[in-house]
């Protein structure tokens, strides 16, 4: 059963009580028992432990699935022209004033023999049927149904009919939605009800308080019979083929009332602001409301009037009814059962009292505003002799403001207004071909740079964190990071490559006839140094729907690049994690890290640009011929494209008590972890990766003891080779840190599920109360078996040079991805490095938009280790290690040289930008061979 079903008894056939609707809206998303409700509001909305249905919108023209009841496009927009809000507080709870209820029988009775329950809510000003329509088809359990009608075609349809797919016992449910935000549900439970009524909140138009929508709602008991009447205050539907219409009738008629209802409590809560005002004009009080006060009542009181009496059904018979007789007499005879008639009567009785008073009052203060303009007036001309007086002075003052200048440290003028600075910065001399200046604009920096004889000027700062690009690597029409290799477009400083998320300012660059190098910068990005790209807007006729799967860097990378190349789109992101992406580097160096501080956007960015980001969520199962995917809560979505970057997750060792260990990955790991170090304690690490080295290095001197465990001879063999590795290994033990090496774990002790010692491969008993597992990873692509994709042996999956698939349309990138490195020579790889997994979300987000990428990329990675970066660029597997520097020093530069004596990768200590720069030269597809490193190992560097 479907989670949306409830299979729970329904054992009551009353009102939907406030307090079971409201007590399962809170706490629906917590069932564990199949009976999660659809999603939170779709549109740019975060969802938690659910996955609503994807909202393809489109135009409704002559949709076949709705019924039109005969009311021209026109007069239904009309119906929104008063705003539940301006009347009825969304958050005030003060009783409404409430018409009578008709005495019933027992109801208890009537279910036990078979009777169900038809519910009906006004719950908004209006709904967008057409969206609501390709929801509910994404969310495959109910099925629309077709409504044949003879009304006029150019009459907009304002009903949308649909049955569930699913049953609960052998009667249907059938739901009907009217555009003018009302529902009724037939034979639907509570629990459903409520589900119903928070699926529909993102296709609500001015939505109401959701106490007024169950305060006013009406509930009754029908059953069938071999005739449709409304008798002993119950409903009876035919067993006819005519059962649906017949429903429809007396569900119109319900939602006139329960439309009506919120009028009424509309007009009390009006009648009730307004008490003080009758009292202080019978007790001859100054009244206390302003002109624009009154007006804007007055307004709300005609805005009812005429929803009332002209937008509306509540003073005549739809044209639906006017060839079906006996439906009319049915739809007359509930609306009588409701009253309709009387309380239109009676609510336009008051309408008439309240706009008499209003009127009152208007003319009471329209005599008190003619006495306060006079002596406005007479004020205005003393003001203006006054002025005259000291024209000539102000205005003197004003120009010599407005024509003052600073002195900038360059030696220039600098022009400023409230937001933009201008100046000169430097003589055009001062910056040759292919060369980059920083010079000072104001307060702040900018990056000149000079290439093909152009002069430009963007932000200074890499956006990553901070570094000084001035320091990093010139390429072919963009800058490199010397830290982390994150680049930038020199003209329009847009990210090319990464880390980071955000671009850098573009600043205006002049030449003057004499040199002058002038540069404008808006005063904002000068002082923050970082720029987002435009975004597309979603577009509701686009009904093109890409999913990502994957909320990590590279998931969240392509989702904003799918929006800045213009997909306008619905885009999904699919996080794992119940929490939006974040910089996930600080898991292991900084295990105190705050969360919110690391996240790489905020929830805000993603309502803004409409990306909905459904976390907490797992994708269970992949259909690449279908397009479909289902998620761990049974929920599937249709997607035209697709770009998985799942990552990976901690390997554990087969080994006995591996579950009192710890390992990490997310920052609830890191957290974790953190909360179990302290004084006194010893933490033993298996592995000398990047991850247990930092963890270690974070460890030590927080704790009493660190012992990490490697298999090999020293650490990080594989990625900077022997020298080096020892030396980092030295460095730790100068730190403190134990090694114990060509070993393992094969045992971890505990009691009472405490660890308390970890036995080696070789007998060896170490106390330990903490144990990190940083053994490497394994892919998470268990949930892509007979997707179609094909998924090779470790997990990883095949990729051409844009990134997709063997399926069309799916898209691979991040840990998982075995795709071309274009530094050597497009060989396949599975690398899992951050800024390339963010790299090949951008790539994925511009072929999936239509935009032919290849990868050019060059794997660039990192690592703080006691204060001391190492950096490194490239891929393969050298078979030589050429140092140049001082390896004592941690100040060197080292080569590894590949087959036939190509130099595929390099590394460094303190020598930056040396890496940079050679990623930036492999980028450009230029090769570097062992002999180009004699006799200088650096003529290859532009100068």
């Amino acid at each position: 059963m479907t989670s949306f079903i409830s299979i729970s008894l329904f054992n009551s056939c009353r009102r939907v009580s406030s307090t079971l609707v409201l007590s399962a809206c809170r706490n629906a998303s917590t069932t564990g028992n199949g009976n999660a409700p659809l999603a939170k509001p779709i549109k740019g909305k975060t969802v938690q432990g659910s996955a609503g249905p994807l909202t393809i919108a489109s135009q409704l023209g002559n949709n076949p699935y709705f019924v039109s009841r005969g009311r021209p496009s026109s007069q239904v927009q009309q119906c929104n022209k008063i705003s539940s809000t301006s009347i009825i507080s969304l958050h005030e709870s003060m009783q409404l004033k409430k018409r009578p209820r008709r005495k019933r029988e027992d109801e208890n009775d009537k279910i036990a023999r078979g009777y169900k329950t038809v519910t009906a809510f006004a719950t908004a000003e209006e709904y967008d049927l057409d969206r609501l329509l390709r929801a509910l088809r994404e969310q495959n359990l109910y099925e629309p149904k077709q409504f044949l009608s003879s009304d006029d075609i150019d009459t907009e349809p304002d009903v949308l009919h649909v049955t569930a797919k699913y049953k609960v016992g052998d009667e249907c449910r059938d739901l009907y939605f009217f555009r003018e935000g009302t529902v009724v549900l037939w034979n639907c439970t509570d629990l459903e009800s409520s589900n119903i009524l928070r699926f529909l909140r993102p296709f609500e138009q001015d939505s109401y308080d959701e106490g007024t929508v169950l305060e006013e709602s009406e509930s009754m008991l029908y059953n069938h019979d071999g005739v449709a009447r409304l008798k002993y205050n119950s409903f009876y539907v035919s067993k006819s083929e005519e059962a649906d219409l017949e429903k429809y009738t007396f569900s119109n008629a319900m939602s006139l009332s329960v439309k009506l209802g919120i009028w009424e409590a509309s007009l009390e809560r009006y009648i009730d602001s307004m008490a003080y005002v009758t009292e202080d004009l019978k007790k001859g009080n100054k009244i206390k409301i302003s002109r624009p006060d009154m007006l804007r009542r007055t307004g709300e009181l005609f805005a009812l009037r005429h929803v009332i009496n002209l937008s509306s059904d509540l003073l005549d018979t739809p044209d639906f009814y006017w060839d079906r007789e006996q439906l009319e007499t049915l739809y007359n005879q509930t609306c009588a059962y409701f009253s309709i008639t009387r309380r239109t009567r009676v609510m336009n009785e008051k309408l008439n009292h309240c706009v008499e008073l209003a009127d009152l009052i208007s003319s009471n203060l329209n005599d008190d505003h003619h006495v306060r303009l006079e002596w406005m007036i007479i004020i205005l001309i003393m003001v203006e002799v006054l002025f005259s007086s000291v024209r000539h002075n102000m205005m003197s003052y004003l120009s010599s403001k407005v024509t003052a200048a600073v002195t900038n440290t360059n030696g220039g003028p600098v022009a400023q207004d409230d937001d933009y600075i201008e100046a000169v910065v430097c003589q055009e001399s001062d910056i040759g071909e292919n060369q980059m200046k920083q010079v000072e604009l104001g307060e702040g920096k900018v990056l000149l740079v000079r290439q093909n004889g152009k002069l430009t000027a963007i932000g200074n700062k890499c956006s990553h964190y901070g570094a000084m690009l001035v320091t990093g690597a010139l390429g072919e029409g963009r800058v490199r990071c010397p830290w982390h290799g994150a680049c930038f477009n020199v003209e329009t400083g847009d990210i090319e490559d990464f880390p980071g998320m955000d671009s850098l300012p573009c600043y205006r660059v002049t030449v003057g006839d004499t040199g002058d190098v002038k540069v404008r910068a808006k005063r904002t990005e000068l002082a923050t140094n970082k720029r987002v790209r435009v975004m597309a807007k979603r577009a509701t006729q686009d009904e093109r729907t890409y999913v990502i799967i994957g909320g990590g860097p590279s998931g969240a990378t392509c989702a904003e690049t799918l929006r800045q190349e213009g997909f306008s789109g619905r885009v999904v992101m699919i996080n794992k994690e119940p929490c939006l992406p974040y910089d996930r580097i600080k898991v292991s160096k900084t295990m105190d890290m705050n969360l919110e501080k690391c996240l790489l956007r905020t929830q805000q960015f993603y309502d803004d640009n409409e990306i909905e980001a459904m976390l907490g969520i797992a994708v269970t199962k992949l259909d690449g011929a279908a397009r479909e995917i289902t998620l761990d809560n049974g929920y599937k979505i249709r997607y035209d494209k697709a770009y998985i970057a799942t990552g990976s997750k901690p390997r554990r060792p087969p080994i006995e008590g591996a579950d009192m260990a710890c390992v990490l990955r997310t920052a609830a790991d890191a957290k974790h972890v953190n909360g179990l170090l302290g004084p006194g304690k010893k933490i033993v690490i298996l592995g000398t990766s990047f991850i247990g080295l930092e963890a270690a290095a974070y460890c030590v001197g927080k704790v009493a003891k660190v012992t990490v465990i490697g298999r090999g001879v020293v650490p990080l063999k594989e990625s900077f080779g022997d020298a080096i590795g020892k030396r980092i290994m030295e460095l730790f033990e100068e730190k403190g840190v134990e090694f114990v090496m060509n070993s393992g774990i094969q045992r971890c002790i505990g009691e009472g599920g405490t660890l308390k010692q970890v036995e080696l491969t070789d007998g060896t008993m170490l106390d330990a109360d903490v144990c990190i597992f940083g053994i490497g990873s394994t892919l998470y692509t268990e949930f892509l078996e007979n997707s179609g994709i094909a998924v090779n042996r470790n997990g990883s999956i095949n990729t051409d040079q844009y990134l997709e698939t063997n399926v069309e349309g799916v898209y691979v990138g991040g840990d998982i991805a075995n795709a071309p490195v274009h530094s050597n020579a497009g060989e396949q790889a599975t690398i899992g490095h951050y800024p390339l997994a963010q790299y090949h979300g951008r790539v994925a987000a511009l072929n999936m938009a239509g935009v032919a990428t290849p990868l050019k990329a060059v794997p660039f990675f990192w690592t703080v280790l006691f204060g001391k970066s190492f950096r490194y660029c490239g891929y393969g597997h050298p078979d030589e290690v050429i140092i140049e520097g001082d390896l004592a020093e941690l100040k060197f530069v080292a080569f590894y040289i590949g087959k036939g004596g190509r130099v595929i990768g390099m590394s460094s200590c303190q020598r930056d930008p040396v890496v940079a720069q050679f990623a930036e030269y492999s980028s450009q597809g230029k090769v570097l061979h062992k002999d180009d490193l004699t006799p200088n190992p650096f003529g290859w560097i532009p100068s």
